[in-house]
């Protein structure tokens, strides 16, 4: 495995989780803690949607770039061809029509696509439409293209009966994943803003509430989902220690630690704070808050990235069942 396929598969990882958390974060935050918040926060969650519709474009041009660069990446260790001969050489074509990465990758191509779509009718209904995003289809959308990356993994690579329950782990996990680590970034912003008015301050403590008990089922599925898909791919307590999937492993556990631990006092300490604030928005809490939020999404990026690095590592229990 090389550094750049690592770096590559992280990229894009790190981009789908951020698009299927981002769009869950519209759909299951925000737009509940808007109507909760009354007729005055309307204006300010049209300016927050307008926000969260362009950090879905982001994280989506960048799943669509790195999901390109992944392929011609793939074909080239698959052809043994150099990128620059893939094309005269049919290697593309030949990589989607007639690999089981190749058929993913189309099929998570269509949906992105599709997603796309939805994304710009929504922009497209005039004024009164300005700033809305997708609702349930586009939120089913992304996490469907978030899940998907199961089916070009070591889940994928199993056979025999297990290979359905393998893969379902991994697709939970994934979709626990997104809906967790990638409503950092769109919290964060909720926070920024709460200072603003009494409307965007009520909008920031409905929505903390909301998604505090969001990440705990989301921290609950990725604890079960994760020790059954090491169980899998390990095989073996001490697999954990003595092969190089294992010990890469123990080091996104330390992370996923370290990240959990700060969840937890956050949620012990500020959100409490912030709750117990009333109408008066308490401007250390929420900075204090926002901060520890910002924190949380580099200890997710820096967990993905590991995971990048798992991805190219062949597993200790290898694939039969």
């Amino acid at each position: 495995m090389t550094v750049v396929m690592a770096l590559l598969r992280a990229t894009h990882l790190l981009a789908c989780l951020s698009l299927a958390g981002t769009l869950v974060f519209a759909r299951v935050i925000l737009e509940p803690s808007v109507a909760r918040a009354g007729g005055s926060a309307r204006v300010e969650g049209d300016v927050l949607r307008r926000g969260l519709l362009r950090l879905a474009w982001a994280a989506l041009a960048i799943a669509l770039a790195s999901g390109a660069l992944s392929l011609v990446a793939e074909a080239s260790i698959m052809s043994g061809l150099p990128a620059t001969d893939l094309v005269s050489h049919d290697v593309i074509s030949k990589v989607l029509t007639g690999t089981q990465f190749g058929r993913v990758w189309s099929l998570r191509l269509a949906l992105l696509a599709i997603l796309a779509a939805c994304l710009v009718l929504r922009e497209g209904r005039g004024t009164a439409g300005a700033g809305r995003m997708p609702d349930t289809p586009g939120m089913l959308l992304a996490l469907s293209f978030l899940v998907t990356l199961a089916w070009a993994g070591h889940a994928a690579a199993r056979q025999g009966s297990g290979r359905a329950f393998h893969l379902a782990g991994d697709a939970i996990h994934l979709a626990a994943a997104g809906a967790w680590l990638g409503g950092f970034l769109p919290l964060a912003a909720l926070l920024d803003r709460a200072v603003l008015s009494a409307a965007s301050f009520a909008i920031a403590c409905e929505a903390t509430r909301r998604y505090s008990a969001l990440a705990q089922a989301c921290v609950g599925a990725l604890l079960v989902t994760g020790f059954l898909n090491a169980w899998f791919l390990l095989g073996s307590l001490p697999a954990l220690i003595g092969s190089e999937y294992g010990r890469i492993l123990l080091g996104k556990l330390a992370l996923f630690a370290l990240l959990l631990a700060l969840a937890a006092r956050n949620r012990s300490r500020l959100v409490p704070r912030l709750l117990a604030a009333g109408d008066s928005p308490p401007p250390a809490a929420l900075r204090a808050l926002r901060r520890n939020v910002l924190l949380e999404a580099a200890f997710g990026i820096a967990i993905v990235f590991v995971v990048g690095w798992l991805g190219g590592t062949p597993p200790a229990a290898g694939h039969s069942p």
